[in-house]
């Protein structure tokens, strides 16, 4: 049940990272922490349906990372 969760974490990470770097001027091209959020958190449903890792606080956590990725990250 763990493992779904610290890939959804290390996506939100990944997010912040860009949307710091972005605020300091220092993201000129794409950079790795402006597309690896998609590809983790594209990842991490699958990751718990195939180890039945499915959790009420995993799908929270999941939606958390979407709204930073998706909506905070790319803006």
């Amino acid at each position: 049940m763990l493992v779904p969760n610290v890939i959804t974490l290390l996506a939100i990470c990944a997010g912040l990272t860009a949307i710091r770097l972005s605020t300091e001027g220092r993201m000129n091209s794409p950079s790795p922490p402006s597309y690896s959020p998609p590809c983790s958190t594209g990842s991490n449903g699958r990751v718990a349906r195939m180890i039945k890792g499915q959790s009420k606080f995993g799908a929270e956590l999941d939606s958390l990372a979407d709204f930073v990725n998706f909506g905070v990250a790319r803006a």
